[in-house]
């Protein structure tokens, strides 16, 4: 029974895998999923690098590590 209006057509979208794809097996006998390509026209953007203030340094790794081990000791005679 038809009231004159038009009737919509609705197209399904194919379905989405349950399960990831099967890895690709690389030439050093490594597996590595395959990655969806990117959407036209999307770059990856670079982080910009930030200026540091003037008179600011980032801080070393290795005076972390000195720092740590120097209050482990410290800590440990103390204890």
């Amino acid at each position: 029974m038809s009231n004159g209006a038009a009737t919509a057509v609705q197209t399904a979208a194919p379905p989405l895998p349950v399960y990831p794809p099967k890895p690709l097996l690389l030439p050093d006998g490594r597996s590595a999923y395959p990655v969806a390509p990117l959407a036209s026209g999307v770059r990856p953007v670079a982080a910009a690098a930030t200026a540091l203030p003037a008179g600011e340094r980032p801080a070393s790794m290795t005076l972390l590590h000195v720092w740590i081990l120097l209050f482990g000791f410290v800590g440990t005679q103390l204890a």
